[in-house]
C-alpha cells in the first residue's frame, strides 16, 4: 500500500497532537498526585498536632527591684511523639520570658544599656486540648532552653492511645527541598487542622544539625512537625538563638532587619535530635520551672 507524501504530512500533525494530548494527560495526573501528597500527609498525622494551654505566672525584676508581676494564659502548638501523650513544644511558645529578656538586654535606648533586667516565670496550669474537643491536665516534664525544647505529659492516662508522629522514620531534605508543616488553628479558627509549605534555605551541620527556613515560618507555627513531601518526619520547628556581633538594636532596626538581627532564627531541629532529648523526658519527673 502506497501513501502519498501529502497524506503523510496530514497524518503527522494529527499524530503530534495526539501525542501532545497524551503527554498533557500524563502530566496532569502527575500534578494531581503531587497535590494529593500533602493532603494525605495531613490526613495521616494531623491529629498528632494539639494545642497546649498554659497559665504562666511571671515576675519582672529590674536592678533587683520587682516592677511588675502577673499571670498570663498562653496557647501553643504541640506535637505528640508517643501514644502515651508525651508532647514536644517550642519552649519559647510556652514561656517567652527568656526570649523577651534576652531581647531587652541586647536592645539599647539612646545608646544606654537596659541594665540588670530579668523575668522570672512558673507554670500554674497546663492542659492539652485534644482534636476531639476533650482536655487532659498535663505537666511539664523537661525543658532544654538552649534547644528551645519543652516536653509535657498528661497527668493522667488518656482514655485511648493518642495519634503520635514517628521520630524514627526521619527524612533528610536538601537545600531548596519543600517541607510541609502541620499545624492547628486557635480558638478563633475553631481549632481546625492547618498546613503550609516552605523551602529549606540552608542545611547546617556544625556545631549542631538543623534546617534553616524562611523567617515567615515562625508565625503561628512554632512546635509544628515538618515532613518531607514523601511523608517522612523531618523534625520540629523551633527558634534558634545565637550570639551576634550586632550593636544595639532598637525598634527601627527590628523593622528593617527582622528577628535575625537579634540572632534568632526559625529552624527545624531534626527528628533524631528531638528523639535524643525525648528519651530523657520519659525518665524525668514533672519540673517546676
Amino acid at each position: 500500500m502506497k501513501v502519498s507524501g501529502r497524506a503523510i504530512f496530514r497524518v503527522l500533525p494529527l499524530a503530534a497532537l495526539l501525542a501532545a494530548g497524551t503527554l498533557s494527560l500524563a502530566g496532569g495526573a502527575s500534578a494531581g498526585d503531587e497535590t494529593k501528597r500533602p493532603a494525605a500527609i495531613a490526613q495521616a498525622w494531623g491529629e498528632a498536632v494539639v494545642q497546649v494551654k498554659v497559665v504562666m505566672k511571671y515576675r519582672v525584676v529590674m536592678q533587683g527591684r520587682e516592677i511588675r508581676k502577673g499571670e498570663s494564659e498562653i496557647e501553643a502548638l504541640g506535637t505528640v511523639i508517643d501514644p502515651s501523650g508525651l508532647t514536644v513544644l517550642s519552649n519559647t511558645n510556652i514561656d517567652p520570658t527568656k526570649t523577651y529578656a534576652d531581647m531587652l538586654k541586647k536592645a539599647k535606648s539612646g545608646g544606654e544599656d537596659m541594665g540588670n533586667f530579668d523575668i522570672e516565670s512558673s507554670f500554674a496550669e497546663v492542659r492539652m486540648m485534644l482534636p476531639d474537643g476533650s482536655e487532659l491536665p498535663a505537666r511539664v516534664v523537661l525543658r532544654d532552653k538552649d534547644l528551645d525544647l519543652a516536653f509535657v505529659r498528661p497527668s493522667e492516662k488518656p482514655a485511648k492511645p493518642l495519634i503520635a508522629v514517628d521520630l524514627s522514620k526521619d527524612g533528610k531534605p536538601a537545600m531548596f527541598d519543600e517541607v510541609l508543616f502541620l499545624g492547628r488553628m486557635g480558638v478563633i479558627g475553631g481549632r481546625v487542622p492547618s498546613a503550609s509549605i516552605f523551602r529549606v534555605e540552608a542545611v547546617v551541620r556544625k556545631p549542631r544539625s538543623y534546617y534553616l527556613v524562611d523567617q515567615n515560618a515562625v508565625s503561628g507555627r512554632l512546635g509544628s512537625p515538618a515532613f518531607t513531601m514523601d511523608g517522612k518526619m523531618v523534625g520540629i520547628l523551633l527558634l534558634r538563638a545565637m550570639e551576634t556581633q550586632e550593636g544595639g538594636t532598637g525598634p527601627l532596626e527590628m523593622v528593617f532587619g527582622g528577628i535575625s538581627r537579634l540572632g534568632i532564627y526559625p529552624v527545624i531541629l531534626p527528628s533524631d535530635e528531638v528523639a535524643a532529648v525525648a528519651r530523657q523526658a520519659t525518665e524525668k519527673q514533672p519540673v517546676d520551672p
